[in-house]
Order: C-alpha cells, then sequence, then structure tokens
C-alpha cells in the first residue's frame, strides 16, 4: 500500500525498496545507497542527494527544491524516470541519466558551480521549463539527448556549455554575450516555433544546423 512520511527520511547507505508508493511529505536526504523497486517515489519537501543510486522503475516526482552535489567529483546515478516539478540546483559532481527526465514547465534545472561537470548516461532530458547555466566562466557538458518544447529555454548566461548529444530546440535557446554554447552531437534542429537569441558565441556540429524558424 501506498506509504506517506511525515518526518525527514534520511539513506546514508543500503537499499530503499519500493514496493509501492512512497511519498517523502517531510523531505528526503540521500548520501548514499540505493533506492530500488517499482514503487514511485514522490517528494513534495526538499531532495538533498549527495550520493548513491536513485534506481527502480517508477517514477521520481520533486515537487520542492532539490540540491545535487557530490563534493569528491564523483557522480549521481538515477536509473528511474524522473518528473522535476520544483526547482533543482545542480551544485557539483557529475550526473548520470539512464532514464527519462523532464522539466516541467514553470522549473528551473539551474547548474552555477565553478568547477567542470558532465551529465552522461543512456537517458534523455526533455525541457518545457528552464534549463540555465549560470554561475561562473566554468564549463558544463549535456551528454544525452536534450528536446525543448515550445514552452521551453536553454539559458546560457556565463562560461562555455556542450550539447555532445543530438539537440531539438522547439523553445527558445539563448546565449549571452558572456558565454559559448557548441552543439557537437550528432544533430541540431530548429523548429519553425524555435527561437535562437543572446549575444554569445554559438558552435553548431558538423553536420550543420538544420533549421525552420
Amino acid at each position: 500500500a501506498a506509504t506517506t512520511a511525515a518526518a525527514p527520511l534520511k539513506l546514508v547507505g543500503g537499499t530503499l525498496a519500493l514496493n509501492a508508493e512512497l511519498t517523502a511529505k517531510g523531505g528526503f536526504a540521500m548520501a548514499g545507497g540505493t533506492v530500488s523497486g517499482a514503487g514511485a517515489l514522490t517528494v513534495p519537501g526538499a531532495l538533498a542527494w549527495s550520493g548513491g543510486t536513485i534506481g527502480g522503475t517508477g517514477l521520481l516526482t520533486t515537487l520542492g527544491a532539490t540540491t545535487l552535489t557530490q563534493p569528491y567529483g564523483g557522480t549521481l546515478v538515477l536509473k528511474r524516470p524522473w518528473e522535476m516539478a520544483g526547482p533543482v540546483t545542480w551544485s557539483s559532481g557529475h550526473l548520470q541519466f539512464d532514464a527519462a527526465v523532464h522539466v516541467q514547465s514553470g522549473v528551473a534545472f539551474e547548474s552555477p558551480p565553478s568547477g567542470t561537470y558532465y551529465v552522461a548516461g543512456s537517458g534523455t532530458l526533455a525541457v518545457d521549463g528552464v534549463v540555465r547555466k549560470s554561475g561562473t566562466a566554468s564549463s558544463q557538458q549535456l551528454g544525452v539527448p536534450v528536446v525543448l518544447g515550445t514552452g521551453g529555454t536553454l539559458d546560457i548566461q556565463k562560461g562555455s556549455f556542450n550539447l555532445s548529444r543530438p539537440f531539438a530546440n522547439t523553445g527558445t535557446l539563448n546565449v549571452a554575450g558572456a558565454a559559448s554554447l557548441q552543439v557537437s552531437g550528432l544533430s541540431f534542429t530548429n523548429a519553425a516555433t524555435g527561437v535562437i537569441t543572446g549575444a554569445g558565441t554559438l558552435i553548431t556540429p558538423a553536420s550543420g544546423l538544420t533549421s525552420s524558424g
């Protein structure tokens, strides 16, 4: 049966096996271990993820503020689909997305760190909200296919950003004057609704830019 945890949950090792839906109403702090199982995991409060693997096949839904932090250059591994329904801040460390990730409308997935970090994996990133690189003149890379929906925005404010897998834009791509974006994946398509703006540097892939916009 579905379970609601009113008190904050903390996982530092071992396995949290979800055979039914779990709602972590008091928030969830994960510093290690593994989440598994087919049950959904819904976090209305804050999610502080600093270690371990969030796996299984059930849906992860985050409604509160989420922070992704791996201060030792390690990797946070996601193996279940993730609905970002609240703000997400990628503060440090690498990410591995092996499932579909969706940034909902009105939600920001922000990368402000000063280090060089990347997202890799076999998953995808669909954006109906905002993916933003802010902070310092550092370098980040998205190594999963990215699709910007008609209301989605990729906003590169500072530093350099690399999209190393196919990229499709039906929303808004903004590269500010102090920033650069390289699309090095196999394809870069810009639909009729796609907008490309900003005074920064945009480097297209060897295959070129296919634009209907």
